[in-house]
């Protein structure tokens, strides 16, 4: 009975809030916090941008926890790993999010190369498997392609596609989200960064969102973000240590508690 009713709060909550969870695999994570210029991350390559993983100079290892609006039940966890060969860079990964009555699995396998002196390009393959009680399992695959192209010494332009191929999961064949992103970077000097993005998940308004980062000392980088539909405000705190990175983020929500997040990274 009690996996039961937290089933359906689940199911709620996805459907009153759908841009902001992560149900029927939308990116948790996509956002501002997603798009990173300071230093290598496979996750954020698998959540926002497969082209992000050219970034990664010979190994990177990186695991996170994340709870949406403080709820037990919507728990994210990820691993995954990069490297960097003389035939691309090559990443896997999997992530969990949700428990017993609502669990969705993710597999991801990416790669990324320098296509041009000026522009890079990342294929990611995603094997999703969704698990609900009375409902059964079901099983797709999703594939998403996505470009960084650097305009100039100062400024990046970043054009993803999510589940290209329309996937569908399950007996009645639901349709996965299919998202478009882009984000315009700049970074004046190296201390200090700034984004504007867009989120358009088809079928919906498109979200808007503005980032900004500041490198107070070698070791510590803090940034605030908002973004629209609905009003979240996001801050975040990185600290490194050589190759060793830790990141947490808080961001806000005009109804529900906040969403944590909490990542580790060590490579470059």
């Amino acid at each position: 009975m009690r996996s039961a009713l937290l089933a359906v709060i689940a199911c709620l909550v996805f459907l009153v809030y759908p841009l902001e969870a992560s149900a029927a695999f939308l990116r948790q994570g996509i956002g501002a916090h997603s798009i990173r210029w300071y230093h290598a991350s496979p996750g954020a390559a698998v959540r926002w941008n497969p082209a992000l993983l050219t970034s990664v100079q010979s190994l990177v290892a990186e695991c996170g926890h994340s709870r949406l609006f403080g709820l037990p039940l919507l728990t994210n966890q990820e691993a995954y790993i990069a490297v960097a060969t003389s035939a691309g860079r090559y990443g896997l990964g999997y992530s969990q999010f949700g428990g017993v009555p609502y669990r969705e699995q993710t597999v991801s396998l990416l790669w990324g190369k320098r296509l041009l002196p000026r522009c890079d390009i990342g294929v990611s393959l995603h094997g999703f498997q969704l698990s609900i009680p009375t409902y059964g399992r079901g099983h797709t695959i999703g594939l998403d392609i996505g470009t960084r192209w650097r305009l100039s010494g100062e400024v990046t332009w970043d054009i993803t596609y999510l589940n290209i191929n329309h996937p569908a999961i399950g007996q009645t064949d639901d349709p996965l989200p299919q998202q478009a992103n882009m984000a315009l970077i700049f970074r004046p000097v190296p201390f200090l960064g700034s984004a504007v993005y867009l989120m358009h998940e088809l079928g919906f308004a498109p979200r808007y969102g503005l980032m900004l980062r500041y490198r107070a000392v070698h070791w510590c980088i803090a940034g605030v973000s908002a973004q629209n539909a609905p009003g979240q405000l996001g801050l975040d705190v990185a600290l490194q240590w050589k190759t060793l990175r830790i990141r947490y983020e808080i961001s806000t929500h005009t109804v529900l508690a906040p969403t944590h997040w909490i990542r580790l990274s060590i490579g470059r």
